[in-house]
């Protein structure tokens, strides 16, 4: 979900009067004012919203959350013709704070630690049927036929232990996963019996079978699937003649059965005409999920975004659309990267990373140490840890708790692994509060 900041601030009106009165402004417990050098925000962390404050209005809210009088802001600010009365009624009708004839005390949600882990990929497989040319993982073709590969036994261990940590969600992928079909489903029955709530495979569709498909369907397993448009641009995409109709073909039989089916289309360019047909499309089949991504620059997706200036340029953050910014996600980006610090992936060979789009950054190996110990490093830590709040620019910025960090993204722009770097794809200037074009 997507949202336009709200812009809230105090204008040119003529204040008809100011009195030496006892009258105090509270934000409500679920609302909480950040602020950034020039300006702030509002984060309405139960709505999800955020609202954008101008300097004047961040500062009264300040001193407001403070316990100023608010007519006592009034004289010390010397501010004439503003009608901060008129505002912050808005702030009350919007259902954001409140008056009081005396100061309160207004016990805040509490902004807790969020969990280690919330969701874990296991690749069991390198090797893949297709070679998509925007691959992230350059998998392709059967190439790493003898893939170095942990063991079944090495990666239900890694199962038991990120499920007794209270992680309750799972992915396994590839390459293409059911390359291991019998890796897979023992590990799915494995995940079923520890009580993983959230089970799925993300497949291409191309060697699903009826056998495999009543598999999931007993054992309470979601597919997921790319598709990338009709028959001639995803087997162009795919380089893989046939491709299109296997993967169509497994998408109506996990329907047929009831398999909740959740689809990603990824834009890359030569496929945006064939888009939102393709949506109409599976809405009409019968799925439910679809989620429209851009290609990632990572892999081969670097030469993809690399040859399509139109492709970098949606990455480019000119104006503040943010996702909706709920109390987990606040806590999140107040304690941690928005995603290494909730996620880690697993690759073939046991190595552990934070983002299953880049293969840089290894925090250990299952093979070689437990999970928990890998988790439990410095090093680790270090970096699931590293907020908005430690990046130059950001840490000044209003939105930096409900802006996403993607770190290909910070990668391909920066050309730089720097976590700490400015973000260059951003155009937002926190020290004057305007947005830039260029």
């Amino acid at each position: 979900m997507k949202l336009s900041l709200k812009a809230l601030n105090l204008r040119g009106i003529k204040t008809r009067f100011i009195h030496k009165l006892p009258l105090f402004f509270k934000l409500n417990e679920d609302c909480f004012l950040v602020s950034g050098s020039k300006n702030g925000a509002i984060y309405n962390l139960i709505s999800g919203e955020v609202f954008s404050i101008n300097n004047i209005s961040r500062n009264l809210l300040s001193a407001c959350e403070k316990g100023l009088n608010v007519f006592d802001f009034i004289l010390d600010q010397e501010i004439k013709n503003k009608d901060l009365i008129d505002f912050l009624s808005l702030l009350r009708k919007k259902k954001l704070g409140n008056f009081f004839s005396s100061d309160v005390s207004i016990y805040k949600l509490k902004i807790k630690k969020p969990p280690i882990l919330e969701f874990v990929w296991v690749e069991i497989s390198s090797v893949c049927n297709l070679s998509c040319f925007h691959c992230c993982g350059e998998f392709g073709f059967l190439a790493n036929t003898d893939e170095p590969s942990a063991s079944t036994s090495v990666f239900k261990k890694l199962l038991t232990d990120v499920y007794h940590m209270g992680c309750r969600r799972i992915q396994f992928i590839g390459g293409e996963p059911l390359m291991r079909r019998s890796v897979l489903r023992e590990l799915i029955l494995h995940s079923k019996k520890l009580g993983f709530t959230f089970i799925e495979v993300f497949t291409n569709g191309t060697i699903l079978d009826e056998n495999i498909l009543r598999f999931f369907k007993s054992n309470d397993v979601k597919i997921a699937i790319s598709i990338y448009g009709f028959k001639a641009i995803h087997e162009n995409v795919t380089r893989t003649t046939g491709s299109y109709d296997k993967t169509i073909t497994s998408i109506h039989s996990a329907l047929k059965i009831n398999i909740p089916v959740r689809v990603a289309i990824i834009s890359m360019g030569n496929n945006e005409e064939d888009v939102d047909k393709l949506v109409l499309y599976l809405k009409k089949v019968g799925v439910h999920q679809i989620k429209i991504d851009i290609v990632r620059p990572a892999g081969r997706g670097v030469v993809c975004v690399n040859n399509s200036p139109s492709l970098a340029n949606k990455y480019l953050i000119k104006k503040p659309i943010f996702t909706s910014c709920f109390l987990k996600d606040f806590a999140r980006a107040r304690y941690g990267h928005t995603c290494f610090s909730k996620n880690i992936y697993i690759s073939n060979s046991g190595d552990v990373r934070p983002c299953v789009m880049d293969q840089d950054i290894i925090f250990g190996n299952i093979q070689r140490e437990k999970i928990s110990d890998i988790l439990q490093k410095k090093s680790t830590k270090d970096i699931r840890g590293f907020s908005k709040d430690m990046v130059e620019k950001c840490k000044d910025c209003e939105f930096r708790y409900c802006c996403f960090g993607c770190y290909p993204v910070l990668k391909f722009f920066n050309n730089s692994n720097d976590l700490s770097v400015e973000p260059k794809n951003c155009f937002y200037n926190p020290y004057t509060g305007i947005w830039g074009t260029t």
